[in-house]
């Protein structure tokens, strides 16, 4: 239910989030069924080397998963090169 509200805050503020696949209507339509979604955020930055990390990129990266994966429950990845 805490994603749900996210979500609709996220939706009504003045400047709303964007659907890249889908709308409000079949989100409404997956809060409506029985079922248990397990969500992900994945950061893509194909021009990141993770040999070549830099320590304040990696506290950024390090800080980002902290606050989704405690804060929201959800799995933080990183896709680089």
């Amino acid at each position: 239910m805490h994603c749900k509200l996210k979500l609709n805050d996220r939706l009504s503020r003045s400047n709303p989030s964007q659907f890249i696949i889908g709308d409000r209507g079949i989100l409404n339509t997956l809060y409506n069924t029985n079922k248990i979604y397990h969500f992900k955020v994945f950061a893509v930055q194909p021009g990141l080397s993770k040999a070549n990390i830099g320590p304040m990129i990696n506290e950024l990266l390090s800080a980002t998963e902290g606050y989704i994966e405690q804060g929201d429950q959800l799995k933080f990845l990183v896709l680089c090169s």
